[in-house]
């Protein structure tokens, strides 16, 4: 893992949450952070916002405009709403970054198919190449939290529809133990 962050610079990181989305990439540091939504047409069937402007869609017209999220509890429930969303998001960051590499923050425990599920989604956004890491050692990376030593540091990623919890350390392979919690959120109003 240590191989790969010092070469992720140029390239695309993204935080696929049940709630927000948040992607960061390019020369610039180029920063998005929308809502994990899509709206469609109720009669058709058809994706008609993505993001923020869905968002203020479903709120204004509630009857005419149907609310999707590709994620529940931090994992893919809806492939086809995942890569329209992650398509709109890429191409919003940059279309020079659309052969990027990709780092994306997952949950504690995932199985390998969940794993595999997210990796597809991401190479038919337009990845050239993605790498999964854990929300509570992505966590730890970006508060400085010393996870390449010999001891253990407990960590927490409180997000909008679950809380991840992890003891990092380096001499396990990151996380030794987790868990992973359920919480409250506005995603079971959309529900």
């Amino acid at each position: 893992m240590s191989s790969i962050l010092p070469t992720l610079g140029k390239d695309v990181s993204i935080d696929i949450g049940s709630i927000q989305t948040r992607l960061m990439g390019g020369t610039r540091g180029t920063v998005i952070s929308e809502p994990s939504i899509i709206a469609t047409d109720t009669k058709q069937e058809k994706v008609v916002a993505v993001g923020d402007e869905a968002a203020r869609l479903v709120l204004r017209m509630p009857d005419m405009w149907r609310p999707l999220t590709p994620l529940k509890d931090g994992f893919i429930v809806d492939y086809r709403v995942m890569h329209t969303m992650l398509n709109y998001f890429l191409n919003k960051v940059s279309n020079a970054l659309r052969r990027a590499r990709v780092l994306v923050g997952v949950p504690c425990g995932m199985t390998d198919v969940e794993q595999r599920a997210m990796m597809d989604a991401v190479i038919q956004a337009g990845a050239r190449e993605v790498f999964l890491i854990e929300r509570p050692v992505a966590a730890g990376i970006g508060c400085g939290v010393p996870i390449f030593e010999a001891r253990g540091s407990m960590i927490i990623d409180i997000g909008g529809g679950t809380v991840d919890m992890g003891i990092v350390s380096l001499i396990m392979r990151f996380c030794v133990t987790y868990e992973s919690v359920l919480v409250l959120s506005y995603q079971t109003k959309l529900s």
